[in-house]
């Protein structure tokens, strides 16, 4: 009987065993075939993104409020070291956005802040393979990218496209192309040839479709995951340490006991903008010295000294300049908001977003700084930081449609600022 028993048992384990030996060998070819696969992949961190590159052409993507636009958030993931999260704890993020063609200047943008970057990348849907390939180059040759970008896709949603996200088709053409990989063999080539050539060709906002700057700086702010946030342009760059030097700022702010908690929640840190004649080959400052010493010889001034002085006039360049250089960040000054002033300004990331019916050029960064206005948050101006921009702004580096989206956007400007009257019926603070 135990016999009987024991048998009965024993078959009992052998079946297991069998099915387990088996579960392992399925285990162990699956894992082979996906590894053999990811060798002939890019390294692309986001599945949606793989899945859309390795030719399945299929990839779910969000809408943005209008449900004009595909948005693919985290297309590719930072991977930040040591440099940039050691003993932070308060997160600042900076903000920015392109197209394709101008994607060359992001690895000086992030060699300078080092420190997390938000970036929204837009391009029209027939582009949108090859800019996301494009990216992907752009990290494997440049360290900063790829340890400090947070990258997020936008595209124009297709007539065709109008289908939940899950069973979208992605209308890419897939054959005939070159690869990137083809067309570009050395990194060197990655900004040398086709993109650089494609920037000097490419005015500001001179594009197939509107677009749009607002939306695309609402997704980097929407995605940065921060408290802070510097939201700049991408021919922009910040002087070096801004990053390390604001988180010091804050945290010291945090501790002054006569500010309140509320007072640095409603206050917003100007960052003065500059230009530079790039003709002259001088390299960007990277301190507060080595900018007054440019602006004294006439290669740096003001940004939009020419285009629009009173656009940035308010932000008291002079008060800045005789402001001591220090190694410590402090406010210079504070300045009240006036009708058009639109500076740069790290802001609490929870402030108002930016109104995404300003599309193009004009007023898309002024309707924003007059809501924080109205919303009661104040303006000051940082001692020793700032940005410089990629060559002088004159005529001659605008779109032809310039006039015509100014002339829409001020139509546009003027109804936005009678709904904020409804919006914040409290305020006693007007936009003019």
């Amino acid at each position: 009987m135990r016999f009987f028993l024991w048998l009965r048992l024993g078959s009992r384990n052998y079946l297991s065993a069998s099915v387990f030996l088996l579960f392992v060998f399925l285990f162990f070819i699956w894992k082979l075939r996906t590894s053999r696969s990811s060798h002939v992949t890019l390294r692309t961190p986001n599945s949606q993104l793989s899945s859309f590159l390795n030719g399945k052409n299929t990839a779910d993507f969000i809408l943005d409020a209008s449900g004009k636009y595909r948005i693919y958030p985290f297309g590719f993931r930072k991977n930040i070291d040591n440099r940039a999260k050691s003993g932070v704890t308060v997160k600042v993020s900076l903000v920015s956005h392109c197209t394709t063609e101008h994607l060359t200047l992001l690895p000086a943008l992030a060699r300078r802040w080092q420190g997390p970057i938000s970036m929204a990348v837009y391009s029209s849907p027939s582009d949108l393979e090859d800019t996301i390939r494009r990216f992907e180059l752009l990290r494997q040759c440049n360290p900063d990218v790829e340890q400090l970008v947070d990258a997020h896709f936008v595209t124009l949603l297709t007539p065709g496209d109008r289908r939940p996200a899950s069973s979208v088709a992605l209308d890419v053409d897939n054959q005939q192309q070159p690869s990137v990989e083809e067309r570009f063999l050395r990194c060197d080539d990655l900004f040398e040839s086709r993109l650089k050539a494609k920037l000097k060709d490419s005015p500001n906002y001179d594009q197939s479709s509107p677009y749009p700057n607002n939306l695309l700086r609402n997704i980097g702010r929407t995605f940065s995951n921060s408290e802070y946030v510097l939201v700049v342009d991408i021919d922009q760059t910040p002087n070096v340490g801004l990053h390390n030097a604001f988180i010091s700022f804050i945290k010291a702010r945090r501790r002054i006991s006569s500010i309140t908690e509320d007072t640095v929640e409603r206050e917003v840190f100007v960052v003065p903008a500059f230009e530079i004649n790039t003709a002259t080959s001088v390299a960007t400052p990277g301190t507060k010295t080595e900018l007054l010493g440019l602006l004294r010889q006439f290669i740096v001034r003001p940004f939009y000294f020419e285009m629009c002085w009173k656009c940035h006039q308010p932000t008291g360049y002079q008060k800045w300049e005789n402001c001591p250089v220090s190694n410590d960040m402090t406010v210079s000054h504070q300045v009240e908001w006036i009708d058009p002033w639109e500076p740069f300004f790290f802001t609490p990331n929870k402030a108002p977003m930016y109104d995404e019916r300003f599309m193009q050029y004009g007023f898309n960064r002024i309707s924003h700084a007059c809501e924080l206005h109205i919303a009661g948050y104040n303006f000051s101006v940082l001692s020793n930081a700032f940005l410089v921009h990629n060559g002088f702004k004159t005529a001659e580096t605008f779109h032809k449609s310039k006039q015509t989206e100014l002339t829409r956007n001020r139509a546009l400007f003027a109804v936005f600022k009678k709904e904020l009257l409804e919006v914040y019926p409290e305020s006693s603070r007007r936009c003019w």
